[in-house]
Order: structure tokens, then C-alpha cells, then sequence
């Protein structure tokens, strides 16, 4: 009964599994960065993760996420009693819109920002700059994951959308 209990108050919850949900073979095509930046092998990665793929041939894909910039920020919002910054803001920045392979715009330019708060307390300068590069890292991730659920969507609302026949001389 106990088991029964935990396993409906489980299910009832919210609770989602990371990427649950993000299911896709689609494939996209991505321009205005470098195939070697971070943010795009962040968006091939959670691409691959979903089952799609991320192809540099613009024929074979099915959409296009044209990326504008991408900017990571940090802002100090808190001093301690020595004046040393102990609370910064992280911030991670994506404009981008999303287009059809034809060209059509289905999203138009968007801004896109993933912040979080980060605490450090300037007792190991060495361990705060690795944590704050690891939050960089999840931020990053976490705008690529957006990205791509933003990108499904938006092609699967064209593929709904009836299609017009021409209009007949009359």
C-alpha cells in the first residue's frame, strides 16, 4: 500500500525528468556561429540527445536557427565588509530567430537569457572561478535545450498549418 502511495504521489508531482519530452528527428541547420563554438556543440549535443541531428548541409535540414549573438555577462550585486564582490549575477544572452530552410521566418528575432545567481564567498579564488565556469556551462546547455524545444515547435506549427491552394483566375 505504502508502495502504491509513493508511486501515485511520484507520478503527481511535476516532476520531469531533464529533456523528457524533447523528441525529435528533425534535423537543423545552424548559422551565424562557428560549428566550433560552445553554444553549437551545445545545440548539436541536446539535438543528438533527442534524436535529431545537426547537419551543415542547409538542404538536409528541415529548419534553421539563425544565431545572432550570444553573450555572457556577470554582474556584481552584493559587496562584503572589505568591498570584495560576494554576489554576482551570471547571465547568458542568445538573440536568434528560427527559419524554414526556404527562408521563411517562423520565429523572428527573439532574445533568449538564462540568469542565476552565484555566491562566492573569496575564501578559494582557485574552486569559485571552476564553479562559476561550471554554471556558465549549465546556463549555456540550458539556452541550447530552449533553443531547440523553441525550434521543434515552431516547425511543427508550419507542418499543422493547411496549406493555401492558388487562387483561380477568374
Amino acid at each position: 500500500m505504502l508502495l502504491l502511495l509513493i508511486a501515485v504521489a511520484g507520478a503527481s508531482c511535476g516532476f520531469h525528468l531533464r529533456n523528457a519530452g524533447l523528441n525529435s528527428t528533425q534535423s537543423f541547420y545552424v548559422e551565424g556561429m562557428p560549428y566550433s563554438d560552445p553554444l553549437v556543440l551545445d545545440i548539436t549535443k541536446v539535438t543528438a540527445t533527442a534524436g535529431g541531428q545537426v547537419t551543415a548541409n542547409l538542404a538536409k535540414a528541415d529548419g534553421v536557427i539563425h544565431i545572432h549573438r550570444a553573450v555572457a555577462n556577470r554582474r556584481g550585486m552584493t559587496l562584503s565588509q572589505f568591498g570584495q564582490t560576494t554576489m554576482y549575477e551570471l547571465s547568458y544572452r542568445v538573440v536568434y530567430d528560427i527559419r524554414s530552410k526556404s527562408g521563411e521566418i517562423l520565429v523572428p528575432q527573439r532574445d533568449l537569457e538564462v540568469v542565476r545567481d552565484y555566491y562566492n564567498s573569496q575564501t578559494s579564488p582557485l574552486s569559485q572561478a571552476q564553479e562559476e565556469g561550471v554554471i556558465q556551462q549549465e546556463m549555456r546547455v540550458e539556452a541550447a535545450q530552449l533553443l531547440i524545444r523553441q525550434t521543434i515547435n515552431a516547425l511543427d506549427r508550419k507542418k499543422s498549418q493547411p496549406t493555401q491552394p492558388p487562387a483561380q483566375p477568374q
